[in-house]
């Protein structure tokens, strides 16, 4: 019923994932290789951002009996689809309204990269932003938050919090000179 930290690391020849229903919990970072490109979560699974760390998933697939998770428009959710745990790599990423956090792992895995995605817009409703989600993006040059956003604001694709008393990050792909 659970899958140990580094299950699969240096697992690099293995493309698919089939997470029967009775796995519940996996720990912090089973090692996803970059190999793997099919995923399948059975009925018991409540939290994927352990293993989020892989955006090259092609297949992915949740079992309709999982209370806990939702798979839609390319991207894994929270069933009340309030937490964003994945979103598959693609040139613009849009973050639907409702969505209030997003895991750290979300848009790109911790030690790959992502040269697909440039631009990332976030919800008004966004309030937590866990770790470094946007590290690791080498094309992403713009990153947009909605008008009303009482956390967060952008200004020429640059994230800040909401009074641009800090600057959370700079998209990597950006060019130019940056004020």
């Amino acid at each position: 019923n659970e899958i140990k930290w580094h299950a699969l690391s240096q697992c690099d020849l293995i493309t698919a994932l089939n997470i029967p229903d009775s796995v519940v919990s996996i720990d912090e970072d089973i090692g996803s290789p970059d190999s793997l490109t099919e995923i399948i979560i059975g009925a018991a699974l409540m939290n994927f951002s352990n293993i989020s760390d892989c955006h090259y998933y092609t297949d992915i697939s949740i079992s309709a009996n999982n209370p806990y998770l939702v798979y839609k428009d390319d991207a894994i959710y929270s069933s009340d689809m309030s937490i964003l745990y994945y979103a598959k790599a693609k040139e613009t990423i849009t973050v639907p309204e409702g969505v209030i956090k997003i895991s750290e792992t979300a848009f790109c895995p911790k030690t790959g990269r992502n040269t697909v995605t440039k631009v990332i817009n976030l919800p008004a409703s966004l309030d937590l932003i866990e770790g470094k989600p946007f590290v690791n993006l080498y094309e992403l040059t713009d990153i947009n938050v909605a008008s009303g956003n009482d956390y967060y604001q952008s200004e020429n694709g640059l994230l800040y919090s909401n009074n641009f008393a800090l600057l959370h990050h700079c998209p990597q792909g950006k060019t130019g000179s940056v004020t």
